[in-house]
């Protein structure tokens, strides 16, 4: 039974290796990020529930596993009624977090 899941995800996931297309379900950025080596950058909004639960299940295995590597979290100021106000506070949060190494 185990065997025919796998055997099942492992159809799913080769039949949508190509269904990304650049324009629909990513873009290729003209200018790339001023970003440092050895770095990660999340996007995210606290409004997202899909950033929420990819934050709780992904962001802090993939980080665990990752020695040398600067994570920055990047929050969209435009997504939510407070998405402006949450990003001034969390960037004073980052600040702060820092000036405190």
């Amino acid at each position: 039974m185990k065997l025919i899941k796998m055997l099942i995800l492992s159809a799913f996931f080769a039949l949508n290796l190509s269904a990304l297309t650049e324009g629909v379900e990513y873009q290729t950025l003209a200018k790339p990020l001023n970003v440092p080596k050895n770095s990660v950058v999340k996007v995210f909004s606290y409004d997202c529930p899909h950033c929420y639960k990819f934050d709780r299940t992904i962001t802090r295995k993939l980080m665990s596993k990752l020695d040398g590597v600067k994570f920055i979290p990047y929050h969209l100021s435009t997504k939510g009624k407070l998405g402006e106000t949450t990003s001034k506070i969390f960037a004073a949060l980052i600040s702060i977090d820092e000036a405190n190494g």
